[in-house]
């Protein structure tokens, strides 16, 4: 197996430095002038930071900004003291002055010559990602003002959202006199909702927020998680369809991935969907019921539905309604819930018998409790134990698989997922053997069905070069 820790170190080192006057041998110079013969330990602490914020207010951009902030910190050991100091520059005369006011702690002795040498990193914390730059700043603005909408369809005595969304990248480097370098990116990202609620002359205030240690792209990477074996290759050039588009959450990534897209949702969503979609010239919408959509057959190279179709009365109807519409050769793919989890889900569909008839202000707050607990009570204690050293690979390799999905998302995930949970009126369950015998019934060939988990299925199937007789209602 290949060790990528030499370059890793190196691609931190050249991040760091190659904008300075600092290289290896002055790093290893001005070390070894701080560890004298009265010096039990001697380092060099060097950290840069990139970090960029955008705020939203009113459904405006209100702030944007980037910075960066960069520094090295010297410390000497002697016995029972420590000196420390600090530069915010990284050029040598800045660097050869903190190690002399870090030593002069230990003024007597000779200096000791010390080579440093990267050390071998046991695993990667962290992706090893910016997310500054890991999507556009197009991407990042569409992604608040999609938030905002979302935000305001919940309830229409939201009368404000404001939206914070922050990245930042720190870079670090450890040089020590036992010869030992070190280095550790570390990413992280948070994004942060505040609403203002008006009835009457009363208004309340709420707040929401969670972070992650990794990139933007996440919500790119949820929709290809949905989609697999689909890759975003697949997408330039088609013609696609998006089946119960929603908010526009999925359609979005199909139509920057270069798929030209339409979008179809019976409700009111579809609304907010063009908002979030209104300047992507390739994405089309349609208000229509996926039973009676108004396509011809074999308009489309490709048709999916995500987490849609197991809400429907007749969910199989509705998947041959996906089929009817694909041309030959043309690929379909769904998402749907599972039936693994049998005392969960008849736990949830006793506790639904009751969620679902409350309003949906009582359905939004109970949906986050339910999102709090499982957030506090699971996921945090998961992504802690699995950074600890030695154990960490334990408990990822054991972990259930819904807290590896979870603890690579933020709070609002779950908190999504909750309400779905809680408070959509219909809901089936599927196994492999029911979605093998719907892409069976539909007659379509190179198929494959695949669990996320225990909590859902994926299947992708391609009807054959000859059309197949057609399954679309007549009205």
């Amino acid at each position: 197996m290949e060790d990528n820790s030499n370059n890793s170190s190196n691609s931190v080192m050249s991040s760091l430095l190659d904008s300075t006057d600092l290289n290896e041998n002055r790093i290893n110079k001005v070390l070894s002038s701080m560890y004298t013969n009265n010096v039990d330990e001697a380092d060099l602490y060097f950290q840069m930071r990139r970090q960029e914020s955008w705020q939203l207010e009113d459904g405006k951009i209100k702030e944007g900004s980037f910075n960066i902030q960069q520094g090295v910190g010297a410390r000497v050991i002697s016995g029972e003291k420590t000196g420390f100091s600090y530069s915010d520059e990284l050029i040598l005369p800045a660097l050869e002055k903190a190690a002399g006011a870090a030593r002069a702690i230990t003024r007597q002795g000779q200096s000791r010559s010390v080579h440093i040498l990267p050390t071998t990193s046991k695993s990667n914390l962290y992706p090893k990602i910016d997310p500054t730059s890991s999507i556009t700043d197009k991407e990042k603005i569409e992604l608040l003002h999609n938030l905002d909408d979302q935000t305001r369809k919940l309830d229409k005595r939201i009368e404000q959202v404001m939206i914070s969304l922050n990245s930042c990248q720190d870079l670090i480097m450890i040089a020590t006199s036992d010869g030992n370098l070190v280095t550790d990116v570390r990413p992280l990202v948070r994004l942060s909702i505040n609403v203002i609620m008006k009835e009457n002359d009363r208004r309340e205030q709420a707040y929401t927020g969670g972070g992650a240690r990794t990139g933007l792209e996440y919500f790119r990477e949820n929709f290809l998680e949905y989609i697999h074996p689909v890759q975003p290759a697949f997408f330039p050039g088609k013609r696609g369809l998006d089946v119960g588009c929603g908010f526009g959450r999925h359609i979005v990534n199909a139509a920057q991935f270069g798929a030209e897209m339409v979008g179809v949702d019976i409700s009111a969503a579809i609304d907010v969907t063009h908002k979030n979609t209104h300047n992507l010239p390739n994405v089309h919408l349609v208000q229509a019921d996926v039973y009676r959509m108004p396509f011809r057959e074999g308009t489309f190279d490709f048709a999916y539905s995500i987490g849609v179709l197991h809400h429907l009365p007749d969910p199989e109807a509705g998947f041959k309604q996906l089929v009817s519409v694909v041309k030959a050769e043309g690929a379909v793919f769904i998402w749907v819930y599972s039936k693994k989890r049998r005392l969960v889900n008849a736990m949830l569909e006793t506790a639904r018998a009751i969620t679902t008839r409350l309003s949906p202000r009582f359905q939004m707050a109970l949906s986050w409790a339910a999102a709090a607990v499982d957030w506090a009570g699971f996921v945090v204690p998961y992504r802690l134990m699995s950074k600890l050293p030695g154990l960490g690979s334990v408990v990822q390799r054991f972990s259930v698989p819904r807290l590896k999905v979870y603890g690579n998302y933020p709070f609002q995930v779950a908190w999504a997922d909750w309400f779905d949970r809680l408070a959509a009126p219909i809901r089936f369950y599927y196994n492999e053997n029911d979605l093998n015998g719907w892409l069976r019934r539909s007659r379509l060939s190179r198929t494959l069905v695949s669990p996320t988990g225990l909590f859902g299925w994926r299947a992708y199937g391609e009807r054959d070069g000859q059309t197949t007789t057609s399954t679309r209602s007549q009205t």
